[in-house]
């Protein structure tokens, strides 16, 4: 089965480019934090701060006496775990973003396929109607829009009459 381009996820990739910086953002700082404390943050760790209190027991145990516990040992250091806990969440509440994601939208299935090519033609008619009659009241693009089921409507970027791209991709 042959997949044809439909259109593009622009909100997706705006998504995508809005978290992109602040994501990284929050990787420096996690890095930052993790260095000045002579340690190595890695992103993968499933908790950052038992990968700090782990990493921290084995680099920084030689600077203090024997019989202090790892809590004393960190209390003494006066580390803040409240920033890396915030900085952890924040972190990871941003998906990891594919920087070679392709965000274009495909039709895959034959009802997919007619259901553009018949969007297409209708917008082709319309334009021919206005041609010779002059522009379509919204009223009417309107009622035709719900009798055709929604698989024109009018882009919300460009305010032009368009395929519904997300009406194909559920047909």
């Amino acid at each position: 089965m042959n997949k044809i381009k439909i259109g593009f996820d622009y909100n997706a990739k705006r998504i995508d480019d809005l978290n992109r910086p602040k994501k990284a953002s929050y990787q420096l700082e996690l890095e930052q934090f993790f260095d000045s404390y002579s340690l190595q943050f890695n992103e993968n760790d499933s908790n950052y701060t038992t990968s700090f209190k782990e990493q921290f027991d084995v680099i920084h145990k030689k600077n203090f006496p024997e019989f202090v516990s790892l809590d004393k040992r960190l209390e003494l250091s006066e580390i803040d775990f409240g920033i890396l806990d915030d900085l952890e969440q924040f972190y990871k509440a941003i998906p990891k973003i594919d920087n070679e994601k392709d965000y274009t939208i495909y039709a895959t299935s034959e009802r997919q396929i007619e259901a553009f090519n018949l969007a297409h033609t209708v917008l082709d008619l319309i334009k021919q109607i206005e041609s010779f009659y002059g522009t379509l009241s919204q009223k009417t693009y309107n009622e035709l829009t719900i009798s055709l089921r929604g698989i024109i409507t009018i882009d919300k970027r460009t305010s032009e009459r368009c395929i519904n791209v997300n009406r194909i991709k559920n047909v």
